[in-house]
């Protein structure tokens, strides 16, 4: 087994942990009966082409490659801030939709960095590719669109609250200087917030470049 080989079969075996551990994630607040029902089969053949690739690696002294740990810190906290702002099948079929999309990405590119794996590891890439295509596929009819204002102004109101333990979001637009000293001393995501929402009344308090300070 060349070290493309053993390359690719462990991104899979990472691939089909990172799947799990998203559908994982969801699947307890999930309402609609076809759609646990998706999530729970895309689970198990997640499972058992994770357990195929980790079988191969092991015939050769090697060990399944873990989901990486930032990305599943990451996708956990946003799967639950959204699930937060937003709890419901919609927002769960969103967010798998999102993976999926981004399960594709990643596998194709790695079929594509290790050109010299294995026929059997390039067919094993092949089924997880397909196993989110097709998940994918059955969780759109589940999308639908949303007041996007709306949605935006509640991520919002939950963000603030979490910096900087403000009450809503009218009475930090009311805050003043205070509110302004607040920010100064936020974490660097409220100053993206702030750029990608300029018309939010919180800028009457505080510009951008103000919070570089």
């Amino acid at each position: 087994m060349n070290n493309d080989t053993i390359s690719l079969l462990q991104e899979c075996s990472a691939g089909a942990n990172m799947a799990m551990s998203a559908i994982d994630q969801v699947l307890e607040g999930v309402e609609n009966p076809a759609l646990r029902d998706a999530l729970t089969e895309s689970r198990r053949v997640h499972d058992r082409i994770g357990g195929e690739t980790r079988s191969l690696l092991r015939a050769q002294g090697q060990e399944g490659k873990a989901a990486n740990p930032v990305a599943q810190s990451m996708a956990w906290l946003k799967t639950n801030w959204k699930l937060t702002v937003r709890p419901g099948d919609e927002t769960v079929a969103d967010l798998i939709v999102d993976g999926c999309n981004m399960g594709v990405k990643s596998l194709t590119r790695y079929q594509n960095q290790y050109p010299a794996a294995s026929g059997h590891a390039r067919a094993l890439a092949g089924q997880l590719i397909d196993a989110e295509e097709q998940l994918s596929n059955e969780l759109r009819r589940y999308l639908c669109r949303g007041n996007t204002t709306s949605l935006r102004l509640r991520a919002l109101t939950v963000l603030f609250r979490q910096c900087f333990g403000l009450k809503n979001l009218k009475y930090c637009a009311a805050v003043g200087d205070e509110g302004a000293l607040r920010m100064r001393q936020c974490p660097s995501r409220v100053h993206n917030v702030c750029l990608r929402f300029p018309n939010l009344s919180l800028r009457k308090n505080l510009s951008p470049n103000d919070l570089d300070d």
